[in-house]
């Protein structure tokens, strides 16, 4: 019973920092869509299309990623709907729109705990290598949308756009048209976070620290992994542990980087089953959640575990 009131509090939690930027993000693209291609968008648009390779019926997600990946991946849902993309193609997008979502997390949460806690050349070291890695991961999308669209960019033809309406009219529109999407994805997307968390609270996610050993095979002391396994639930508490570690001198400095890429590793677990499975899932629905869900965390992972050996070798 312990496990299960904890778990809804958890989702309740998850809602309310989810579901307005879910709203936000149908509102937006159906704005969008309703104002013809004003707001900048006949030339925003059509520019990130081009230099994606996405179509341009899902390139607003980029854009709106940089804000909030809930709404971004709400501007893809509704493209989907409005103009049939493929699968392929809002995974691809998805992943395109990895590196401007990680943006509003760096500016306002790593860089001032790194700044705070770390030597100057490590944390820009860090920082430098973490970003990379999921420009890596946009970089992946571009080159599977181009794949999908033959090498032409913006290969997805998009329905002539309708007359563009006025101000009051295409706010109207948006609001009218959003709320039945909203509703059938918060309810999805509550089913699910509840499922997630309760998976969590009773501890089956924990068990993986269990594991923690095999990552010492990579050639990190096994010995500092445990510290690593600190930043399962919180990114933000594995980047201070592994701070204060190296403040006390339990951990070497040339270690450091590839430590925190760890944290990040094993952080992505926790992150898959509380938000990025049951947002997606809540998002695209069941079938096509679970892949965007999948697709992400698999490029995800492989991305950060070829960092960390190449941060330990010495490369980066």
């Amino acid at each position: 019973m312990n496990e299960l009131i904890a778990a809804a509090w958890a989702t309740a939690d998850i809602l309310k920092s989810v579901l307005p930027s879910l709203y936000i993000g149908l509102f937006l693209s159906g704005l969008f869509a309703n104002r013809g291609g004003v707001i900048g968008s006949r030339l925003l648009l059509p520019a990130v299309a081009r230099l994606t390779g996405l179509p341009p019926a899902c390139a607003l997600s980029v854009v709106l990623a940089a804000g909030d990946r809930t709404a971004g991946m709400a501007a893809v849902a509704l493209a989907r709907e409005r103009t049939g993309l493929t699968d392929g193609e809002v995974i691809a997008a998805n992943l395109v729109a990895k590196a401007p979502s990680v943006l509003q997390f760096f500016v306002f949460s790593f860089i001032p705990i790194m700044a705070a806690m770390y030597p100057l050349t490590i944390a820009v070291r860090f920082l430098a290598v973490y970003f990379a890695a999921f420009a890596l991961i946009s970089l992946l999308g571009v080159a599977y949308a181009r794949l999908l669209s033959g090498g032409r960019t913006g290969g997805c033809a998009v329905p002539a756009e309708k007359p563009a309406m006025g101000w009051p009219a295409a706010v109207r529109a948006a609001v009218v048209g959003c709320w039945r999407p909203f509703l059938n994805m918060a309810v999805w997307m509550a089913a699910m976070s509840f499922a997630a968390m309760y998976f969590i609270k009773t501890g089956y996610l924990q068990r993986l620290t269990d594991y923690l050993p095999l990552l010492g095979r990579l050639g990190l002391d096994a010995g500092l992994l445990p510290i690593a396994g600190t930043g399962l639930v919180s990114m933000i508490g594995g980047v201070a542990a592994v701070g204060a570690a190296l403040r006390d001198g339990v951990v070497p400095a040339a270690v450091v980087v590839p430590l925190l890429l760890t944290v990040s590793l094993l952080h992505n677990f926790y992150d898959l089953f509380a938000s990025s499975f049951p947002r997606a899932v809540g998002v695209f629905g069941k079938k096509l959640g679970t892949k965007v869900a999948a697709a992400g965390f698999i490029v995800t992972q492989a991305v950060m575990l070829m960092m960390i050996v190449l941060t330990i070798n010495g490369v980066l």
